[in-house]
């Protein structure tokens, strides 16, 4: 998993901070059976929190899968919080499936990186609760 360097207090103090209208970004809950439901998520902890892939489950058609598109992940992070070197690390996941022909394949791979993405959040999330003292939820 990609390093990242510990943020400066301006940065964690703004991925702590919960957002409204604009910046608000949309993501995906799906399961074979009912179909898929938008969520809006209104802060970085509520991501780092949702995001959970089972590729199990997938490959079995039961149970629920929570995701957003990673380059729209990647493109809320750089331009909401200005937090270049997440998204960044992001954006390497990315590269697995940017070049599958097959969109089987691509679908497959993109949503395979959504947990490690997941580790990445969760990981800036930490940092940021050291830095500002406060207790992990996530």
């Amino acid at each position: 998993m990609t390093e990242l360097s510990v943020p400066s207090r301006e940065l964690a103090e703004k991925l702590l901070t919960r957002l409204s209208g604009k910046d608000v970004v949309t993501a995906c809950s799906a399961d074979p059976y009912s179909g898929s439901v938008n969520y809006y998520i209104y802060s970085f902890e509520e991501m780092a929190s949702f995001l959970d892939v089972d590729m199990d489950s997938i490959a079995n058609m039961a149970g629920t899968i929570h995701f957003i598109d990673p380059e729209v992940l990647e493109k809320w992070i750089r331009n909401t919080y200005g937090d270049e070197e997440l998204a960044d690390a992001i954006s390497e996941q990315t590269d697995v499936y940017k070049n599958c022909q097959d969109s089987v394949e691509y679908h497959i791979k993109q949503l395979s990186i959504i947990n490690p993405v997941k580790e990445l959040l969760v990981r800036r999330l930490e940092q940021c609760r050291e830095i500002l003292g406060k207790e992990s939820k996530v």
